[in-house]
């Protein structure tokens, strides 16, 4: 049986060709970090400007299993995104 070679219908996307989307996850007190670290390594990883807003008054948040992470900014001051995760 003889095989056919398919041509994809549209060029190949490189990593260069398209800017990066921003993508907002915000956090504060309660989170899982496990709910906010795989969005935050999954979305970086798929190409993403992701930042990490706190929604409380400092950047610093001890979540629900004890683990401090580090907010990029406050909620406040975030202003445009293509994706905004709730967790």
């Amino acid at each position: 049986m003889a095989k056919t070679l398919v041509s994809p219908t549209l060029p190949p996307l490189s990593p260069v060709s398209a800017p990066k989307k921003p993508v907002l996850v915000p956090i504060g007190l309660g989170t899982e970090e496990m709910e906010a670290v795989v969005m935050i390594g999954v979305s970086r990883r798929s190409g993403a400007r992701v930042s990490v807003a706190y929604v409380e008054e400092q950047l610093e948040v001890e979540v629900a299993g004890g683990t401090t992470l580090v907010a990029d900014a406050f909620m406040s001051v975030c202003f445009i995104f293509v994706c905004v995760n709730l967790n």
